[in-house]
């Protein structure tokens, strides 16, 4: 935090003006009064150099103090919190060990299309750091949602719950880059350490490590082994590495073919670098799941690209996770997605997105319970993710608690406006708990042309409005029977047509389609687990409780 943000904070300059103000009002009274009486010049003398002897003592006692309605406090024993202010030892009683937020460097280059590169440091640096068994790190996703905001220091570490904040810039022309960081104690603003960088890109790797050891030695750590370092690789790759990476988050069709691409860049300059590769994974999953291309083709490619990353890297946790991820959506074969998914975690055990992963999975499973302390941990350290949120409302609706599910929904909206899907579960929440009408307005709102139909076509036939859901499911049909067929099944169970229900259920199966390891506790699928076809047609889908209840998949959050 700089010099002026600081005055601001603790009402320096508020605190100056008011005594000035004050000041001269006195001067004025006193004025009259002396005049009246004809007291000698020199007393008014006095009183106006008591007055301007004042104006320092009063900044002074701002800085090192905070006025609240309970009295007067030191400023190091307050921040302020939702308006109020609580002692700053609060801050340090909720973290159990040292801690840390990575805020995303701000980008000083002209071009602001090389927000990727600054938002890539950082985040290289946050996963540095997190490898550090003494040190916990607020999780990407929390840190990155202040970018852009004016929020202040203590604040942002209030919300993350923790004592220590590293921020910093980075600037980038051609081949040449300048990196500033700066280690901030949260209670009261004051840099720890201050850096700067003027180095060719060729040097990238080697100032991440330094940045890293220089948190380490100011907090005072100690390694148990040696320092953490990246993962080294052609620095113009690197660079075309961290577009790929930010491209791929953007989440849009559009985004996941410009990533491939970049990958393809990546891997012809560096084929040996496991990251991209593994990358390469994540973006082929994501367009099976969202229907951008067949779950067959598309988790089939990414079981190739993590291979790829594990034969050049077998301690690539990514790459294991991604395996995990293409085994129960191509496949269903929980096995292997918990073998892989509990390498994942012994590799890299304080990974949260590996640990939502498997929030996910134990969902799915029915274990809601293991499922749900992963879910609370999860919130705990990463709160301000929507999908975590969405997630956790998912369970609660697994679970028969609609208040509980809208809950969720709506903190996941409220997070992400755009994020898909989301308007249309908050609509069956509302579904479920009879606001028909409510449900409607919110089912309207989906943007995502899918979701949208398939809300109006559940809560039309809840209406009574019969001919309108029978058209949202023809159009349902019409344009997405083969990415939407599981969805159709459970509509069509909805409506109490089992026979179609299930021929629907066969054309998932045939399909692979990427919902059906839901099904087991889907509550919209309730009618169909007991109808006298369910076991059949679950065995043979490898999603009978029978066989899901053998896997051997127990993950407990850290400690």
């Amino acid at each position: 935090m700089g010099f002026f943000s600081e005055l601001k904070r603790r009402h320096v300059v508020q605190v100056g003006i008011a005594y000035l103000v004050v000041a001269w009002g006195a001067a004025q009274v006193a004025e009259l009064v002396l005049d009246t009486f004809d007291t000698p010049g020199w007393v008014m003398q006095a009183i106006l150099v008591t007055l301007g002897l004042g104006v320092p003592v009063a900044l002074v006692l701002a800085w090192i103090c905070d006025l609240r309605a309970d009295g007067l406090h030191k400023e190091s024993e307050s921040v302020a919190v939702d308006g109020q202010a609580p002692a700053t030892g609060a801050l340090e009683k909720v973290v159990e060990h040292e801690s840390i937020a990575v805020l995303p460097f701000v980008n000083m280059s002209s071009d602001p299309e090389q927000e990727y590169f600054s938002d890539g440091i950082s985040e290289e640096l946050l996963n540095l750091l997190a490898r550090i068994p003494e040190l916990r790190v607020s999780a990407r996703t929390s840190a990155f949602s202040f970018k852009g905001k004016d929020v202040e220091i203590p604040e942002i570490a209030r919300r993350l719950q923790v004592v220590h904040v590293l921020e910093g810039s980075v600037r980038k022309a051609g081949n040449r880059i300048r990196i500033t960081a700066q280690l901030i104690r949260a209670e009261n603003g004051y840099h720890l350490w201050s850096k700067t960088w003027d180095r060719t890109l060729d040097d990238i790797f080697a100032v991440q490590d330094e940045i890293a050891a220089e948190v380490v030695q100011q907090l005072k750590l100690t390694l148990l082994n040696t320092s953490p370092t990246v993962v080294e690789t052609n620095p113009e790759a690197y660079a075309l590495y961290l577009q790929a990476r930010h491209l791929a988050r953007m989440q849009t069709a559009a985004a996941y073919e410009q990533a491939l691409a970049l990958l393809e860049q990546v891997l012809a300059i560096a084929p040996d670098y496991a990251p991209a590769w593994a990358e390469r994974a994540v973006v082929f999953n994501r367009q099976a799941s969202y229907g951008l291309a067949p779950c067959d083709i598309g988790a089939g490619r990414a079981r190739e690209a993590a291979a790829r990353a594990l034969a050049i890297d077998p301690r690539c946790a990514l790459a294991h996770a991604e395996i995990g991820y293409a085994a129960i959506s191509r496949d269903r074969d929980f096995a292997a997605a918990a073998h892989h998914l509990l390498t994942a975690l012994a590799i890299d055990p304080d990974d949260p997105d590996l640990f939502s992963r498997a929030a996910k999975m134990a969902t799915n499973m029915g274990r809601l319970d293991t499922a749900r302390k992963l879910y609370d941990y999860l919130v705990e350290r990463d709160p301000v993710n929507p999908a975590i949120r969405f997630d956790l409302g998912y369970l609660h609706h697994c679970n028969g608690d609609p208040d509980a599910a809208l809950e969720q929904w709506q903190t996941a909206l409220r997070l992400s406006p755009e994020q898909i899907g989301t308007r249309m579960t908050i609509a069956i929440a509302l579904l479920l708990k009879g606001e028909t009408g409510a449900a409607l307005a919110s089912a309207d709102l989906e943007q995502n042309v899918f979701y949208r139909l398939l809300g109006h076509a559940l809560i039309y036939f809840r209406m009574g409005r019969k001919a309108e859901a029978d058209n949202a499911l023809a159009e349902l049909i019409a344009d997405h029977q083969l990415g939407g067929a599981y969805n159709i099944a459970l509509l069509l169970a909805w409506r109490g047509e089992m026979d179609l229900a299930f021929d629907w259920l066969e054309k998932a199966l045939e399909h692979n389609d990427s919902g059906l390891p839901e099904i087991s506790i889907e509550p919209f699928a309730e009618s169909l687990r007991k109808d006298p076809r369910w076991e059949g047609f679950a065995t043979r889908a490898g999603l009978s409780r029978r066989q899901l209840d053998a896997i051997e998949f127990d993950v407990k959050p850290p400690q």
